[in-house]
């Protein structure tokens, strides 16, 4: 029990995670530990990043692709798929 949960309920209080907390909590238990989102959240939060930018909205207008810092644009798998054209099942 922590300290601040000790005074708390000696005043008749509750002590709750805030919503940002309840979350890190989460995660924390999906990966494994805190230890293990801080040792990915560098490169995950790199890569989470580049997504979403104002340059991708305007490079894509139809959302056919994002443009991902150091690689490059890349299409998405539906632009790949609208721009092959019709395709016929194998008989």
């Amino acid at each position: 029990m922590s300290r601040v949960t000790e005074i708390a309920e000696r005043s008749v209080y509750a002590v709750q995670p805030s919503h940002a907390g309840r979350q890190a909590i989460l995660t924390a238990r999906l990966f494994g530990s805190r230890e293990a989102v801080r040792a990915l959240s560098g490169t995950l939060r790199q890569a989470l990043q580049s997504f979403g930018k104002k340059s991708n909205r305007e490079a894509f207008p139809n959302q056919d692709g994002l443009e991902l810092g150091d690689i490059g644009d890349v299409l998405t798998f539906g632009h790949l798929l609208r721009s092959s054209g019709p395709t016929t099942p194998p008989s």
